[in-house]
């Protein structure tokens, strides 16, 4: 079973540059209608227009920070693992899986999981994204052959056999 497809990571890319237009377009109105609450503002109404610049600063400002930091950078750091995955060079591990529970976060990167692979004779350790370790969640305690790239498990074959 493949851990990765290419479609996956084209239609992650698509989702990407639909937040990034969003998030432009709503920073130009926002800049616009503040330009518009300049143009407009007059002694009796500068008050009100300063307040609705404000807030609109504001309110727009949240909106992109919040779109960047929690819709589109994850989002590019999992394309970026997700295209060294697609390209780099597969070896083998076969073995007794047990995923470890802890997650762990890389520093702008991906969050991930560790499977020890036990083959008999020397056990190894090899990183999974977090979301995909739920796929090995059902496999722990069976001999399975893993597929790596980079240290990270790309595809798993069960093996019928329990160990």
């Amino acid at each position: 079973m493949e851990l990765y497809e290419r479609s996956q990571t084209e239609r992650r890319k698509v989702h990407i540059r639909r937040w990034v237009l969003t998030v432009i377009f709503v920073a130009a109105a926002a800049f616009l209608a503040c330009i518009l609450f300049c143009c407009r503002a007059n002694t009796a109404n500068i008050a009100r227009m300063e307040k609705y610049t404000i807030l609109t600063s504001l309110f727009a400002g949240w909106f992109v920070i919040f779109s960047l930091t929690v819709l589109v950078l994850p989002s590019w750091y999992a394309v970026l693992h997700e295209e060294n995955v697609l390209r780099g060079e597969r070896s083998t591990v076969t073995g007794v899986i047990t995923l470890e529970p802890e997650v762990l976060q890389i520093p702008k990167s991906i969050s991930i999981r560790k499977v020890v692979v036990n083959n008999g004779e020397e056990s190894s350790r090899i990183s999974v994204r977090s979301d995909k370790a739920r796929l090995l969640a059902g496999l722990e305690g069976k001999k399975c052959t893993l597929h790596t790239v980079h240290g990270y498990v790309a595809a798993i074959e069960e093996s019928h056999e329990t160990a």
